[in-house]
């Protein structure tokens, strides 16, 4: 690399298969900016489209981790309720730890 190009000022790479867009410090090598291309919609029926899915997935997700935190509330009950069970079955378990007798 010749000393023009480390003159400090940043250089733009293009990637040739996504047209992304990389800023990157010459004297470091470190990425500044990354611009991705990206397909923007085309007209608004398209972009109308692309929110209806994004609100469509976000509601699917949603229902997936209220789903997973009811049957995590079940499983923490069950679990109380066999540990509670199983205390009340050991004769030898004292009622407090604390107590000396």
């Amino acid at each position: 690399m010749t000393d023009e190009a480390r003159s400090g000022s940043p250089l733009i790479v293009i990637c040739p298969c996504c047209q992304g867009r990389l800023t990157v410090d010459p004297d470091s090598g470190v990425v500044l900016d990354a611009e991705d291309a990206g397909s923007a919609p085309r007209d608004i029926d398209d972009a109308l489209g692309a929110v209806q899915q994004a609100g469509s997935r976000r509601d699917q997700e949603f229902l997936r981790a209220f789903r997973n935190e009811q049957q995590r509330g079940r499983t923490l009950e069950q679990k109380f309720r066999m540990a509670r069970e199983k205390a009340g079955e050991d004769p030898t378990r004292r009622n407090d730890p604390l107590d000396p007798e």
